[in-house]
């Protein structure tokens, strides 16, 4: 019951902050991404949640487009959440996570080192006071 909370608060704020987000491209030019800068990488950070203090979170992506994704409520006694499936680099520099559960989940590339949680709409970026919040950043070896 625990993990599908965590699960839906966590697809609730993805919603939410899709809502808010803007079609606006950005003007600051940034080196083109390449999918193999982001090949074994792991991704770590605190992610908002709407009944926690926040969602430890960390995201592996795999060599051979494969990802996992760890998640656990902070504040609580809470049970961790896995999720697992593919994942590609888009045409629009983005990481799309496609969960083995069906769900489709976006992260924006901010540079080689952070990515930013988009949600399940393609938009190209969150225009929302909370945006900073949704930042992961790589995990040095």
């Amino acid at each position: 019951m625990r993990k599908r909370t965590l699960f839906i608060t966590v697809i609730c704020m993805a919603v939410l902050l899709a809502s808010c987000a803007s079609t606006q491209t950005e003007t600051e030019k940034q080196p083109a991404a390449k999918a193999e800068q982001f090949f074994d990488s792991t991704f770590v950070g605190i992610l908002p949640a709407a009944d926690a203090p926040g969602i430890n979170t960390r995201l592996t992506l795999n060599a051979d487009y494969t990802f996992s994704c760890t998640q656990q409520g902070l504040g609580k006694v809470s049970d961790v959440f896995k999720e697992t499936g593919k994942w590609e680099f888009t045409a629009e520099k983005k990481i799309q996570l496609f969960h083995d559960s069906g769900m489709v989940t976006y992260y924006k590339i901010i540079n080689e080192n952070e990515i930013q949680l988009l949600g399940i709409e393609n938009v190209d970026e969150l225009n929302s006071p909370l945006a900073e919040f949704y930042i992961l950043k790589r995990e040095t070896k």
